[in-house]
């Protein structure tokens, strides 16, 4: 039995505002080679707009490089706590529509720690660098007229799904509120390598994310 999880790139906005759409509309190809369905962003807040009915609304997002709209179905309970000005993490899937590209939103953290934004730069740049080798190797390999294709799902075996959930619950049961160190996981886990490859692959799904450094917690509705 196999899974397959949609993997939230890190980019930013204007990566996504001028990626080529595909025909599903549910997917783009960013210029640097990258399908992404589902995309984790972060910037400031500019405008907030929910519907009378409160069935339909959607924030507008700036990260310096372009701006794009976070639409929800239910932005009352999705868009609570946030105000014009906040730093928000989002994730949320792509869609397109009359030429717009935009974002559905599945969870949005809200940031008090301005440093994540240059974290979050540091790691787009190291994903578009990986990028870059990666498409140079296989041109180097299958010479200049091969399209490289970038993997945009993880397809996980039983028994890697069974080492994730475990990590989870010991990340949930060991969490007091302020998250769980690397070093308390690592104790519960006889293989230490493979934890901290499951710990990068959680970060990458975002099923967790890291309050503080070397600090993880999960990441809840």
């Amino acid at each position: 039995m196999f899974t397959k999880i949609d993997t939230a790139y890190k980019l930013t906005i204007k990566d996504i505002v001028d990626a080529e759409p595909k025909e599903d509309n549910r997917t783009i190809r960013t210029k640097f080679g990258l399908n992404v369905r589902k995309a984790r962003i972060i910037g400031s807040v500019m405008k907030i707009f929910i519907s009378e009915d409160n069935k339909y609304g959607f924030i507008v997002l700036d990260d310096g490089t372009e701006t794009i709209r976070i639409k929800s179905f239910d932005p009352s309970k999705n868009f609570s706590g946030i105000k014009i000005g906040d730093i928000v993490d989002v994730i949320g899937r792509i869609n397109v529509y009359k030429n717009e590209v935009y974002l559905v939103e599945e969870k949005i953290i809200k940031v008090d720690d301005p440093n994540w934004e240059i974290e979050r730069k540091i790691e787009i740049m190291i994903l578009k660098e990986k990028l870059k080798k990666l498409i140079e190797k296989e041109e180097e390999e299958k010479g200049e007229e091969t399209k490289v294709q970038i993997k945009e799902e993880k397809i996980l075996d039983e028994k890697e799904i069974e080492m994730k959930s475990k990590v989870l619950n010991i990340i949930r049961s060991l969490d007091k509120g302020e998250g769980v160190d690397i070093k308390e996981i690592l104790n519960e886990i006889s293989d230490k390598i493979k934890c901290q490859e499951i710990l990068r692959e959680l970060l990458e799904e975002s099923e967790i994310y890291e309050p503080k450094p070397g600090k993880f917690k999960i990441l809840e509705e």
